[in-house]
C-alpha cells in the first residue's frame, strides 16, 4: 500500500423515518473536532527507495478545502467541494480525477468516480447505528464485488467479508485505544463510507499489515510505522495545530 487511506482519497469517498434521523444525526456528533485540533501536514517516508511524499491538509471555514500533494518534485492538488449544507459534494484533482456523491436524506448512498476510460460507482447501505454495512462496487457498470463491514462499539471496523463472482473471504482488524486523527479534518460524510468514522487507530488490518505508533500528549499518532508482512513499509509523521 502506497499511501495510506488519506492520500489514497482517489479511491475514496436514506431513506430513514424520522426517529433515524435523529439517531443518525446524534451519531455523526461522534465526529465533531471540539478541541478544533486539527492535521495540517503528513510526511510519509517510504522505505524501498526512500522517497517521501508530503501531504499538506488546507482549510476554509474550518472544513478541508483542498489537499496538495508533493513527491519526487511533483506536486498534485484534490480540491473539496461542498453543498449548501456543508456536505461533500464531489472531489476534482488537476490530474483529471472526479468522485462525486449522491445523497439521500443526510446519508451518501452512491458514490461516482471517473478516470480516463473507467467508470467507477459504489452503492452504500448503512446498519442502524449510522455505519455502512455494505458495499457495491460497479466497474463501467457491471457488478464486480460486495463488501460487508461489521463494527465494535466505537465505530471501529473489526471486520470485512469480500463476496467477489462466487469468492468469499473474511478478514479482521484490531484497535489501540488512542484518538484517531482522521477525526480531526476529514468530512464526516467520508469518514463513514471509508470506514474511517472509529474513535481508534487500526493495529493490525485485513491487508496484512500492522501499525506501530507514538504519541502526543493529546493521545494522537504523531508517528505511524506501517509493516507489510512483518516487513518495513513506509513510516508516516503528523503534525497538527
Amino acid at each position: 500500500m502506497k499511501q495510506i487511506k488519506l492520500l489514497s482519497i482517489v479511491v475514496f469517498i436514506m431513506t430513514l423515518s424520522c426517529t433515524n434521523e435523529d439517531e443518525n444525526n446524534n451519531n455523526s456528533e461522534n465526529y465533531n473536532n471540539s478541541e478544533n485540533y486539527k492535521v495540517y501536514k503528513i510526511k510519509q517516508t517510504f522505505s524501498d527507495d526512500g522517497s517521501i511524499s508530503i501531504t499538506e491538509l488546507n482549510y476554509k471555514n474550518d472544513l478541508l478545502d483542498f489537499i496538495k500533494n508533493i513527491k519526487n518534485n511533483e506536486a498534485n492538488i484534490t480540491y473539496l467541494n461542498y453543498n449548501s449544507n456543508g456536505q461533500i459534494s464531489s472531489i476534482i484533482s488537476d490530474y483529471g480525477y472526479e468522485q462525486t456523491f449522491t445523497y439521500t436524506g443526510n446519508r451518501i448512498t452512491k458514490e461516482t468516480y471517473l478516470e480516463t476510460g473507467h467508470d467507477y460507482i459504489n452503492e452504500f447501505r448503512y446498519n442502524t447505528d449510522g455505519n455502512v454495512e455494505s458495499k457495491k462496487h460497479y466497474e463501467n457498470n457491471v457488478l464486480t464485488r460486495e463488501l460487508l463491514y461489521k463494527y465494535d462499539n466505537k465505530n471501529n471496523m473489526i471486520e470485512i467479508t469480500e463476496l467477489n463472482s462466487g469468492y468469499t473471504s473474511t478478514s479482521t482488524q484490531t484497535f489501540d485505544n488512542k484518538k484517531n486523527p482522521y477525526l480531526t479534518f476529514y468530512p464526516k460524510e467520508l469518514l463513514v463510507i471509508n470506514q474511517l468514522n472509529g474513535e481508534n487507530n487500526v493495529l493490525a488490518s485485513y491487508q496484512d499489515e500492522t501499525f506501530v505508533y507514538e504519541y502526543n500528549d493529546k493521545d494522537y499518532p504523531t508517528k505511524q510505522t506501517i509493516y507489510e508482512s512483518g516487513n518495513l513499509e513506509s513510516i508516516v509523521e503528523f503534525e497538527y495545530k
